[in-house]
């Protein structure tokens, strides 16, 4: 059975085991039987608890060797102490997939780590294959499946999460998941398999990981590299700081190493990294929407001028370059903007069109604007800096349809946007297009992109 294989028995399994799941349900039960029946999971599921014939609604079973035919997955949720003869009886079961809840193990005390250290030994003796300790296990929407003892907050997008925490299951703001592989302490799956499971699934088309440490240096970097050349991989590093570097220890009993190595170590595979939580969340969306860049040329377009400085500035510090606009460019703006104004890149759409009162004036002057940016000869992407213009203007301001329908046209052309003040119902219709991002800040946009150039860059190169 190749690496794929093993993955989907904890990914699509036909038949899953829940061992040591309590006999309460609904919302704080750690109800996991109850997640996969409102989930609508289509195999057979069957609870294991010696006290209790029912468990919502389910046939209960005192031990899994009592459970006919065969099982693909079993999630042990019972304390540590109690999880070693449990693996065993799952091997001695043929069970080939075990998912373990209990924290306790290599994340704590010398006594954890050996226990972790046995249920390992037992689990290759047989030829199973764990995630964790210390996890939730698994979720993935394209399947109907979650392991977690609640919902997941997880959405039918082709973004699959590979974490060392069940930060994923919850998303983030404007972030959510279609597959997610919590893999805790890592005592057996590890990041490579993971990786190697999102590698040709055509549900998948980016992936973001979250690392504390590694413990299969070489083997991950072999299959990331080789990942890398077919789909984006997006990776948050925690532990950069000692500080950091401590709480690891305590959070899942990873060796962390040097920030440094691992910052090589993205490079020499391709692998994409934010900084933060933040830029994790710019680069999926914009890595997930935007067409390639072409090249590092941006042409900006801004209601503010300060913002138009802060996105120049933006331009240096992350390579990009602001081209000069062609005369055609400058011909079609010209004719709308007073004769004293200048034009150049980046735009002063305010002192374009920003005092013309008339509404229809004013929806077709910056089509005129949007329009020609995205022609332009010189840009390979298009940064529009705006007010929500309904909490500005009213209705006449939802502009909204000219702005989405130029990004569904766009194929190797990217158009982003910064929202300038509060952001309202043209924002809104902005944020639920899937072909454009909007971004918190012009130098957030201004970062992403030059990503995304650079990604594009390294697959030319290849």
């Amino acid at each position: 059975m190749n690496t794929t294989e093993q993955m989907k028995l904890f990914m699509e399994p036909k038949s899953i085991a829940l061992i040591g799941v309590t006999r309460s349900a609904g919302v704080g039960a750690f109800d996991f039987p109850g997640t996969l029946l409102n989930l609508n999971f289509s195999g057979k599921i069957y609870p294991v608890n010696p006290k209790a014939e029912q468990i919502s609604g389910l046939k209960a079973y005192p031990h899994v060797k009592a459970i006919p035919g065969d099982i693909d997955l079993a999630v042990i949720a019972t304390p540590r102490d109690t999880v070693p003869p449990l693996v065993q009886d799952c091997v001695e079961k043929g069970i080939k997939a075990i998912i373990v809840v209990a924290q306790g193990f290599a994340d704590a005390d010398e006594e954890g780590k050996a226990l972790q250290a046995q249920i390992v030994k037992t689990a290759k003796e047989g030829g199973t294959r764990i995630i964790g300790p210390n996890t939730f296990g698994v979720a993935n929407v394209f399947y109907n499946f979650s392991t977690t003892p609640a919902p997941p907050q997880t959405e039918k997008i082709p973004i699959g999460g590979i974490s060392q925490t069940g930060l994923f299951f919850l998303g983030f703001p404007r972030l959510r998941f279609g597959k997610v592989i919590d893999l805790g302490n890592a005592c057996d799956i590890g990041l490579a398999d993971a990786l190697a499971y999102f590698e040709d699934d055509p549900d998948i088309k980016v992936i973001v990981l979250h690392i504390e440490g590694i413990q299969e240096g070489k083997k991950f970097l072999q299959v990331a590299k080789r990942v890398a050349r077919k789909k984006p991989v997006i990776a948050l590093k925690g532990g950069k700081s000692e500080t950091g570097a401590q709480a690891v220890q305590s959070h899942t009993g990873s060796l962390v190493g040097k920030d440094e190595v691992y910052e090589a170590a993205f490079n020499q595979c391709g692998i994409i990294r934010a900084s933060d939580a933040e830029e994790l969340e710019d680069l999926s969306l914009a890595f997930l929407r935007l067409p390639p860049m072409k090249g590092k040329r941006l042409a900006i377009t801004s209601w503010a001028g300060a913002t138009m400085v802060l996105a120049a500035d933006a331009c240096e510090r992350y390579g990009l370059e602001l081209p000069k606009l062609s005369p055609v460019t400058v011909s079609k703006i010209r004719q709308l903007a007073p004769p004293w104004l200048p034009i150049h890149n980046p735009i002063d759409l305010w002192a374009s069109i920003g005092l013309i009162a008339d509404r229809q004036s004013f929806k077709e002057r910056m089509r005129i604007v949007l329009e020609a940016l995205l022609a332009e000869e010189n840009a390979d992407a298009v940064l529009a800096i705006i007010p929500d213009f309904v909490e500005m203007f009213g209705e006449y301001g939802d502009i909204s349809s000219l702005f989405l329908d130029a990004a569904d046209a766009l194929e190797h052309h990217p158009l982003i946007f910064s929202i300038l003040g509060a952001p309202g119902r043209f924002t809104a219709k902005l944020e639920q297009n899937n072909r454009t991002v909007v971004f918190a800040s012009p130098e957030r946009g201004v970062r992403a992109l030059s990503k995304l150039w650079g990604y594009s860059q390294r697959l030319e190169g290849t």
